[in-house]
């Protein structure tokens, strides 16, 4: 079904006309039916009027038959051309005609109507307008011609059969069908179905159709004047109306032109009927032949000079519209808009250079626009700019252009040449665009390349460049060093194939694992010097990111870790050594705990000997002295008690826990390890944190397990960017969630499943407990853990806990 927007749209566009004022579609059907009928019985009485001897001049029922068949709908023409049987049945003139004769003559009428309408709604996009010269060339090929000339063949053969000559009365028959076709069918069309709209008209308008009305009709009057005696349409007063006719035919058009036609159809048809004028003491055939060779001599030029004028002013008004419409296009265009004439000449800017410039249009007609170039790019622009359009060749440039603020601006110019439908050279059309920022951007990136050049050459790492297919596009100094060959002979050469042969099929691997997108790609293989002594490198590769229509590259980076592999060596045999390193750290923080208490408990027992020795001791202060002693000795106590609880186990006792004050403990024991590990500790806490339910003591081993393995995951990772973060935050009203954060290498996909798995370690001195325990409690508080990776490389486990519920 059509849109109701559709139909809106439809609707505003629609021809007027009179019909659709009537909006019921019933009262539109019954009202046009009746028109149709009663038009066609009027029609076909004024056909019937003429001498039966003789055909009619006009055979005014097909005019109103073809024009109600193209205004109705296919399915429905049958109803319309029975509907005209009864008709000729009850206006039968003479009466005595045999019935065969009035069947004959009525399918006749009707096969031609038929295929008269069928053609013109074939070949016509309006069947009812005559637009152009097509238009009226097709419609009087079949209506005028064609058509009428088949009807005539029957039309004689019937008559001859009543005893009437055969050729005289074919000559009758096609002259009053294609006379109707051509008189009266196109003041149908443009008076009765789609007349003017009255709304439309202008009072100028108006009273210009008035004067030349008037002048029509007192002009057809002196030539028609009954009162004269018998004459033939040569004399000159026949031609009084003419000049009327052309009048209308140039300024109204085809309405002016089908009016001009109607009125002098009217005072010739009257003349005829009345035997006046030229029409006096002629016989009935020679009445009809004369008024139908006076009007055709007239309405046919007149026809063709309106439709050839509709077709000028379509052409022309859709010229200027089209125009109109560049115009306004160009204006409203991102990007400043320019044409130039024949002569080289700017004939058109549109309103973005105007802005631009700060000038108007007419500064830059002509070789005006030339006034806002830079003085020392005119010439270079003259000369590139005439060679190209002296050969008409498309353009492309850059020069500088003054702002309206005065600033001279790159400016990059484009053109083609245009030439007209018969290949006439028409100039030129382009476009400009401001690439200042542009060209800056291109020169520093050129200083970037060359910058990157320079830095990547004086690395001692293997820097390559190259295309997924292994095609190396850039080599460092570093990598012609290790191979002893020159950067121009890598170059273009592959990659893989100048790699140890233990290495290549690692290397191949990790070329395409980073050319389909899946990120970094590394690997390590074992090389043997230059003296023999087995060495080894570690590649890493990457995606460079490259601008849309650039060839993607890799970019593979190489090290030389001879050192570290032996280095590893020796830290395995260290690994105990360093475990003990970290016990060393806990005790500086036990100490650093204790310490404090201990040195107050010693000043106020060293004040208590000094007020002692005194005469008098003041035993008031005393009792302060050692009730501070007292409060100290519970403060060490309580330190090396919380010390304990982290590394003891013990059963599980929930409670209220303050996860903020909680992890900040946590952060103070850990600080040493983190200094030691160049590790950069942050927190996160949101304001308002509502207690949880749990252990305080589990809770710490389970922040301190998280916290140690975010800190091995970074052991890679370079120094400035070795951070955990520990972010925690409200879950919804029952759920508070915390995240330690790694920067480190991630989770491997397929580790992911068997991560919090007892025995399970990626590490190789782990055990596998740490993130089962880490479970473990977090399923002892009713809580869920699991990691993830992070956006931007890294780690993060979460795990939630359930909220302490709020005290009314």
């Amino acid at each position: 079904m059509e849109s109701d927007v559709t139909s809106v749209l439809r609707a505003a566009t629609a021809p007027w006309s009179p019909w659709t004022a009537i909006r019921s579609r019933p009262a539109r059907v019954v009202l046009g039916s009746g028109a149709f009928l009663l038009a066609y019985a009027v029609a076909y009485h004024f056909g019937m009027a003429f001498s039966p001897s003789v055909s009619a001049p006009f055979w005014f029922p097909d005019s109103v038959l073809l024009c109600a068949l193209l205004c109705t709908p296919a399915r429905w023409w049958w109803l319309l051309l029975l509907a005209t049987l009864p008709i000729r049945v009850a206006l039968i003139t003479p009466p005595d005609l045999p019935w065969w004769f009035i069947v004959g003559v009525y399918l006749n009428d009707c096969a031609k109507g038929v295929i008269a309408a069928l053609l013109l709604k074939r070949v016509l996009a309006d069947p009812i307008r005559l637009n152009s010269m097509r238009d009226l060339g097709f419609y009087c090929l079949f209506a005028v011609a064609l058509v009428p000339l088949m009807s005539a063949l029957g039309g004689a053969a019937a008559r001859s059969a009543l005893g009437h000559p055969f050729w005289a009365s074919g000559e009758q028959w096609l002259l009053g069908n294609a006379m109707a076709h051509l008189i009266v069918t196109p003041i149908l069309f443009y008076w009765v179905l789609r007349p003017p709209n009255p709304a439309t008209f202008s009072a100028t308008r108006v009273i210009e159709a008035g004067a030349l009305g008037i002048g029509l009709v007192v002009t057809l009057s002196l030539a028609f004047e009954q009162e004269m005696r018998p004459h033939d349409f040569g004399e000159t007063r026949y031609y009084a109306p003419v000049p009327f006719m052309v009048w209308a035919a140039i300024r109204f058009r085809m309405h002016g032109a089908t009016a001009a036609v109607a009125l002098l159809t009217m005072f010739a048809l009257d003349a005829a009927l009345d035997r006046s004028g030229t029409f006096a003491d002629a016989s009935a055939a020679e009445v009809s032949s004369r008024l139908q060779h006076f009007l055709l001599l007239r309405a046919a030029p007149l026809y063709l000079a309106a439709v050839l004028i509709e077709q000028w002013s379509r052409v022309s008004d859709s010229l200027r519209d089209s125009e109109r419409r560049f115009r306004i296009i160009a204006d409203q265009a991102p990007m400043m808009m320019w044409s130039s004439d024949t002569a080289a000449g700017c004939e058109f800017a549109n309103q973005r250079w105007l802005d631009f410039t700060g000038t108007t249009l007419a500064e830059n007609l002509g070789q005006g626009w030339s006034k806002s170039v830079h003085p020392d790019d005119v010439r270079r622009t003259y000369d590139y700019y005439l060679k190209h359009f002296h050969a008409r060749a498309p353009v492309e440039m850059d020069y500088r252009a003054r702002r309206h603020d005065g600033e001279y601006r790159w400016i990059n110019v484009r053109g083609t040449p245009r030439f007209g439908a018969d290949g006439e050279f028409m100039g030129y059309i382009g476009s400009a665009t401001d690439v200042t920022e542009q060209r800056e951007r291109e020169a520093a990136l050129k200083r970037s390349e060359a910058l990157y050049r320079d830095v990547v050459d004086s690395q001692a790492a293997f820097v390559c460049r190259l295309l997924p297919d292994a095609t190396l596009t850039f080599v460092n100094s570093a990598f012609c060093q290790l191979l002893g060959r020159k950067r121009g002979e890598l170059l273009g050469g592959n990659f893989v194939d100048l790699l140890p042969p233990a290495g290549r099929a690692a290397a191949r691997e990790a070329v395409a694992q980073a050319s389909s997108g899946a990120g970094r790609a590394s690997w390590e293989c074992e090389v043997a010097g230059p003296d023999g002594v087995r060495g080894w490198q570690s590649w890493v590769c990457h995606v460079i990111e490259s601008a849309p229509g650039e060839a993607r590259e890799i970019q593979a980076i190489g090290y030389d870790i001879t050192d570290r592999k032996r280095a590893e060596e020796a830290g395995r045999q260290l690994a105990h050594a360093a475990r003990f390193a970290v016990v060393g750290e806990l005790t500086a923080m036990v100490a650093h705990e204790v310490n404090q208490p201990l040195c107050a408990i010693l000043s106020n027992a060293e004040a208590a000997e000094i007020m002692l020795r005194s005469d008098t001791p003041p035993l008031d202060e005393l009792r302060n002295i050692l009730a501070d002693i007292r409060q100290d000795d519970l403060r060490a106590d309580a330190a090396i008690r919380s010390i304990r609880s982290l590394v003891h186990r013990r059963e599980f006792r929930p409670g209220p826990v303050d996860l903020a004050e909680t992890l900040d403990h946590v952060m103070r024991l850990m600080a040493g390890d983190a200094l030691h590990r160049r590790v950069n500790l942050r927190r996160d806490v949101a304001p308002g944190l509502q207690p949880v339910v749990g252990d305080r003591s589990h809770l710490e081993q389970l922040m301190v397990i998280l916290m140690v393995n975010a800190m091995d995951a970074m052991k890679e990772t370079p120094e400035p960017t070795r951070q955990v973060l520990i972010t925690v935050r409200n879950a919804g009203e029952s759920l508070v969630e915390v995240a330690v954060r790694d920067f480190g290498h991630g989770i491997a996909a397929e580790n992911m499943p068997q991560l919090f798995d007892s025995l399970f370690t990626t590490k190789p001195e782990g055990m596998g407990l740490g993130l089962a325990i880490a479970r473990t409690i977090v399923a002892a508080h009713g809580g869920r853990i699991w990691a993830e990776n992070a956006p931007g490389g890294g780690a993060i486990f979460r795990f939630t806990l359930r909220a302490s519920p709020s005290r009314s």
